[in-house]
């Protein structure tokens, strides 16, 4: 919401040129541990907000994924299936079942910690992300990914990190041939978009530290 918010403020009147991006919090994150060697597999968050999403028909959503991970997997992917919340659970079982390639796809379903979410991530060539910081996760492993831009805040988190190609709308009638389209474009494009991703993670981390450094908020 970074933008909206300027917007907002520049239309009652605020100087925008005092105004400060800061990113989302989600950008101070490291990963202590990354596997260098990628796997061809790709990582699917998948999840619900039962149905507050753009489009509201997250089945619609999860039918057009499942179909694009079928066509992933025709292209020699593997597909692991993997859940930032408990309650997303059914979403990401649900999911696996109709993809119904066991040889080809995994669900894990354990929650694991960030540190040890991205130690898993950094082995994948990328993901595609329902929830927002599974974004984060995922290019703090140093795995590319596609974001499902299911309210938005995930729109504005793609474009505040210049990555606002890798961004497609649960509510386009073509949402599996979209899907499809931004892998292909990771392929391509695979180091500029990490490159990217860095470039943002550096201009961001010291406007997140400096209100702590500088001690901004009182006790």
């Amino acid at each position: 919401m970074f933008f909206a918010i300027i917007k907002a403020l520049e239309a009652i009147g605020v100087d925008s040129k005092k105004i400060r991006i800061v990113g989302d919090p989600g950008l101070l994150l490291s990963a202590n541990s990354v596997v260098d060697k990628k796997e061809k597999i790709i990582g699917v968050n998948w999840g619900t907000t039962y149905n507050r999403l753009y489009g509201g028909n997250e089945l619609a959503v999860e039918d057009a994924l499942a179909s694009a991970c079928k066509k992933l997997i025709q292209q020699g992917y593997k597909i692991a299936i993997y859940l930032v919340w408990g309650s997303d659970k059914a979403s990401c079982q649900r999911l696996f079942d109709k993809i119904n390639d066991p040889e080809h796809v995994v669900f894990d379903e354990k929650l694991y910690k960030e540190q040890e979410l991205m130690t898993i991530l950094s082995r994948y060539t990328m993901t595609i992300n329902f929830k927002l910081h599974a974004n984060i996760l995922s290019l703090a492993a140093g795995v590319p990914c596609v974001a499902l831009g299911y309210r938005f805040k995930v729109f504005d988190l793609a474009y505040s990190l210049g990555l606002e190609k890798c961004v497609v709308s649960p509510d386009s009638l073509t949402l599996e041939k979209d899907v499809l389209s931004r892998i292909a474009y990771i392929e391509t494009n695979y180091d500029d978009i990490l490159s990217q991703y860095k470039e943002s993670e550096n201009l961001y981390k010291p406007y997140l530290i400096e209100p702590f450094q500088k001690k901004y908020f009182k006790p």
